[in-house]
């Protein structure tokens, strides 16, 4: 069964925010290579909800590693962090649905 696991983030600042996007798009393939979907949405001026899909918890546990390192190049920056696991129970998706983000797969380095 897929994964999910919820990260809140809150920066000290919205372009220390906007920076760590750009941070994360550089990294993502080497350092979540099994994210199988992302998902951020901005809750607040200085603060996302990151949403990532694996496809088992033993997938998910391989990326702690790169989270940690993740974590460790937003220190001085993120005033709060911390994430939830759990099993992945729905998704839909409506089939004509066009979702629309800042930034996309195509994006990722």
């Amino acid at each position: 069964m897929s994964i999910g696991r919820i990260t809140m983030m809150e920066w000290t600042s919205e372009e220390a925010m906007l920076a760590a996007e750009k941070h994360y798009l550089s990294i993502q393939k080497e350092a979540f290579p099994n994210a199988e979907l992302v998902i951020n949405v901005q809750t607040g001026p200085c603060s996302q909800m990151s949403l990532a899909i694996y496809p088992s918890y033993e997938a998910a546990e391989k990326t702690l590693a790169g989270r940690e390192e993740y974590q460790a190049s937003q220190q001085g920056v993120v005033k709060d962090s911390f994430y939830y696991e759990g099993d992945l129970r729905m998704f839909l998706q409506k089939p004509d649905s066009n979702i629309m983000a800042t930034y996309s797969y195509k994006d990722v380095k």
